[in-house]
């Protein structure tokens, strides 16, 4: 395992996101897991594209 020399260590950074899912019908499910600025249209039209709608 590599570690930086602590001059040069930053700080973690933590990373807020969702992950959401949607059932079509009983046999097909998707999730999204998505940073949380992501706009909701683009969420949206991750589900459209993950279902071919």
């Amino acid at each position: 395992r590599y570690t930086q020399p602590q001059e040069n260590k930053r700080p973690p950074v933590a990373l807020l996101y969702w992950v959401v899912g949607r059932q079509l019908r009983h046999e097909k499910e998707m999730f999204v897991c998505f940073h949380e600025s992501i706009p909701q249209s683009a969420i949206e039209m991750a589900f459209r594209v993950g279902f071919g709608t």
